[in-house]
């Protein structure tokens, strides 16, 4: 039985089990979404931002400003935390640094966002494939499309 709380293809009319060209045409067209790709690690020097964003406890790279004080005209105490191991520190930062600091959390949400896109599209894949076995294996039934 398909658990239909998360069934896409809750309203999908049956298909005849032999007939599988619009399954292996939508796992082809699956297959050629275009994957996005991640900027080349070490292809440039590492700022002193890139530095501050590596957590002193763990390693992680995946330090995050929490919380920012001003500090005269042109300087701010930013607070780093790390989602790893929960540590934090503060750092002061001028404007081109708050400039760097930027660029690099932008490139880190470009690299979320390309690891979501190509955990979807392997997701679906997979869905695709197990609802294709299902079909073929005769574990789906009229009834597991109803209300």
């Amino acid at each position: 039985m398909i658990d239909k709380r998360n069934n896409a293809s809750e309203h999908a009319e049956p298909s005849e089990a032999g007939n599988r060209e619009g399954i292996d045409a939508t796992l082809r067209d699956l297959a050629s979404l275009p994957s996005p790709s991640l900027p080349i690690a070490g292809t440039r020097p590492r700022t002193r931002v890139e530095c501050l964003l590596v957590c002193g406890g763990c390693r992680s790279r995946l330090m995050y400003p929490a919380g920012c004080e001003e500090h005269g005209r042109e300087h701010w105490y930013i607070e780093l935390k790390c989602p790893s191991c929960g540590g934090g520190t503060w750092a002061l930062f001028d404007i081109d640094m708050l400039d760097a600091l930027d660029c690099e959390l932008d490139q880190a949400e470009a690299e979320i966002e390309a690891d979501l896109a190509r955990l979807t599209r392997a997701n679906m894949a997979d869905y695709v494939t197990r609802f294709v076995s299902a079909l073929d294996a005769g574990a789906i039934e009229p009834e597991d499309f109803t209300a």
